[in-house]
């Protein structure tokens, strides 16, 4: 679970970086949703797919709701989406934790993706015409 929410935070950063470097990018978040991951969650659980959370999760559906909308909006670039209700609900703009709004640790992970996958741009070439 560790690296799972360092993926996500780092997720969260490249799109700041990527926000900041002029290119139109979201975050979304499917909050509680039946899939694969879920359900490889769950296998690790005492009680498995018999624990009652299977009956509140949303559907592959409802989960893509937040996906779906970042793709169709016109909200400022870096915006995050999610559900409602924090895991459940129609998606919302939901503020990023303090960690997720970290200039520096975003321009860090840029530095050492560029570093280690040697693929860099410049700021222009990102630079998204109106």
């Amino acid at each position: 679970m560790v690296a799972y929410a360092e993926s996500k935070l780092a997720n969260l950063l490249f799109v700041r970086e990527l926000a900041a470097r002029g290119v139109r990018a979201y975050a979304s978040d499917p909050g509680m949703t039946d899939t694969g991951i879920t359900r490889s969650l769950a296998s690790r659980l005492p009680v498995g797919e018999r624990n009652p959370v299977w009956r509140i999760l949303q559907s592959p559906d409802q989960g893509a709701r937040a996906s779906v909308q970042a793709l169709t909006t016109d909200l400022p670039s870096g915006t995050y989406l999610a559900p409602r209700f924090n895991q459940w609900g129609r998606p919302r703009v939901t503020g990023l934790r303090k960690k997720a709004r970290d200039s520096m640790a975003a321009g860090r992970l840029w530095e050492l993706s560029t570093e280690l996958t040697d693929c860099d741009w410049p700021q222009d070439r990102w630079a998204l015409s109106s």
